[in-house]
């Protein structure tokens, strides 16, 4: 549990994730009055998702933020996909449900009656999400 004192403190800690401890993400989440560590269960997990050949035009942060809710909630963008270092793939972190299927492809609506169909990669699921439905 971490308490903080100052208004800046939180948003610098709460919006600057996420945060990495070797290969760990750390998860966080606002207290609330009922919460009971012995009892709490999660049920998602966050997973780092590739958009395998999209192409650089949707690189932008609040782009594919946006691509990524069509499989959970997003949670924040690779440094090196925002800074383009590389050209095969963007790499956005997810929270998703285990419980339910990661599609192969998802819609990506781009306006004006333009759609096409990207492909998801995931990579590292957490040992305990071996039954996940592809």
């Amino acid at each position: 549990m971490i308490r903080l004192t100052c208004e800046e403190n939180l948003r610098n800690i709460w919006g600057g994730g996420p945060w990495k401890f070797g290969d760990q993400i750390l998860r966080l989440s606002k207290w609330t009055p009922d919460f009971d560590p012995a009892v709490h269960r999660t049920s998602t997990v966050v997973v780092w998702v590739k958009f395998p050949k999209l192409g650089q035009q949707y690189w932008d942060y609040e782009i594919l933020m946006s691509i990524a809710r069509g499989l959970g909630n997003p949670v924040g963008v690779d440094k090196h996909t925002l800074n383009r270092d590389f050209g095969f793939f963007a790499l956005v972190l997810v929270e998703i449900d285990p419980a339910k299927p990661i599609p192969g492809k998802i819609l990506v609506e781009e306006g004006e009656g333009k759609s096409f169909f990207q492909e998801v990669e995931v990579d590292k699921l957490p040992k305990f999400c071996k039954s996940f439905a592809r």
